[in-house]
């Protein structure tokens, strides 16, 4: 859907001080130091690196059944933009990732993705699986709101993201068209944390 961890070791020997001279207030305000640092170097860890895959909590999609993503356009997919985005980004998961796509006259019940027009409330896109056996979905269908999506930009960016959530990822670095506060639309393919999952799965 578009809408929104880490541990430090301490070693006694770095943080070793010599006590000859130095008053006790000091060293205390060294170690209030170094905690800081630490707990200001966790926040940058990028928040892609504790997401999830192939959960499908709701965020992350299910693990897809195979490599190949097949796709189609409902007849009410209509438009430039919706049909341009849509082969551009399958296109992408296939020069990103060892994932493929094949795109398919007509949709059917084995169509990995199904692309729709729909008035989603609160949401530009939406996921839902439509087959799942028993944690890997056969077939999803992706809903886009023509009236929230505005721009080309945004068209692609949502179809990024949608489609990710079809090949099992999750949210994650707002550097990449995972990322929920994407309001620019700048980001528009996988980053290398995303794609590391999918290239697990399928290698």
């Amino acid at each position: 859907m578009a809408p929104r961890r880490a541990t430090a070791h301490r070693d006694a020997r770095v943080q070793r001080v010599r006590r000859s001279g130095v008053p006790r207030h000091r060293r205390v305000a060294f170690r209030l130091g170094w905690i800081a640092l630490v707990v200001g170097s966790i926040s940058l860890i990028p928040l892609a690196w504790g997401d999830f895959y192939a959960t499908g909590d709701g965020s992350a999609g299910w693990l897809p059944d195979n490599d190949e993503h097949t796709y189609c356009f409902a007849n009410d997919y209509t438009g430039e933009n919706p049909r341009d985005a849509a082969n551009g980004k399958m296109e992408n998961l296939d020069q990103q990732t060892d994932m493929s796509d094949n795109k398919v006259p007509a949709c059917n019940d084995a169509t990995d993705a199904k692309f729709h027009i729909a008035d989603l409330v609160g949401f530009d896109g939406f996921w839902t699986c439509l087959d799942l056996d028993p944690d890997v979905c056969r077939s999803y269908r992706l809903q886009f709101d023509r009236e929230a999506i505005t721009s080309k930009n945004d068209w692609l960016q949502t179809t990024c993201h949608e489609i990710g959530h079809s090949a099992g990822l999750g949210h994650g670095n707002e550097s990449d068209c995972l990322g929920t506060r994407n309001d620019e639309h700048q980001f528009r393919i996988y980053d290398g944390h995303h794609v590391g999952h999918i290239n697990a799965v399928f290698p």
